[in-house]
């Protein structure tokens, strides 16, 4: 009981707002007396150790519900295409640092502005294949190159077609990584090219098909 509070708390304080508002100067007026002000969590714990058993069991029904559902099918990424173009462009994830990283001596570590390639560090990267679930002609495409790759879908139910097909498959989450390798348009490839790795969008209709290469 006492972590399902917890969870509760922690999702009612997750969606709270708070808003800035503009003080102005009144002045003093009367008498001034120290705020003592009741802590939130608190407060709050208390209102839901005052809940019957009917109604916490209620609010788990309802928060599970949620979450199952935001599993099964989570939120599609907006803003991406039908691929229409073949497009095919490099990128570069080497990562540098903005500023000295130093040990816990103050020593220098690692000098700001030096980079680090992760790719160096790993032997091959499986190809990342990028695709509306829901989409049948992407699905097939999807399938036609299971060995080796990773399904990762930007619209979709990833544990229904999991079990469906037996294979992983994951959900690019508020499409990070999509914006992470500047994918436009589905469905996309992305593979690893020496240090680089090569990112095309692939349109699945060959009468639309026209190229763009960077």
């Amino acid at each position: 009981m006492a972590t399902f509070l917890n969870r509760v708390l922690y999702t009612f304080l997750s969606g709270l707002a708070f808003y800035a508002l503009e003080a102005k100067d009144l002045g003093i007026y009367g008498h001034v007396f120290a705020v003592e002000e009741e802590n939130l969590l608190e407060s709050l714990k208390q209102k839901v150790m005052n809940l019957s058993k009917e109604q916490v069991e209620a609010m788990q029904a309802k928060i599970k519900e949620r979450c199952i559902s935001q599993l099964q099918t989570p939120r599609s990424i907006e803003g991406l295409q039908k691929a229409k173009t073949y497009r095919s462009f490099y990128v570069d994830p080497a990562l540098c640092t903005e500023r000295d990283i130093l040990n816990h001596q103050d020593h220098v570590i690692v000098p700001k502005g030096q980079c680090f390639n992760p790719l160096t560090t790993i032997w091959h990267l499986d190809t990342l294949l990028f695709f509306d679930g829901s989409d049948a002609r992407q699905f097939e495409w999807a399938k036609s190159q299971k060995d080796q790759t990773k399904w990762i879908l930007t619209k979709g139910q990833p544990l229904e077609l999991e079990g469906q097909e037996n294979y992983p498959v994951y959900f690019d989450q508020l499409g990070i990584l999509i914006k992470k390798f500047g994918i436009q348009a589905i469905p996309a490839k992305v593979s690893q090219e020496g240090m680089l790795l090569k990112v095309e969008e692939i349109p699945l209709l060959e009468q639309e098909v026209t190229c763009a290469t960077f």
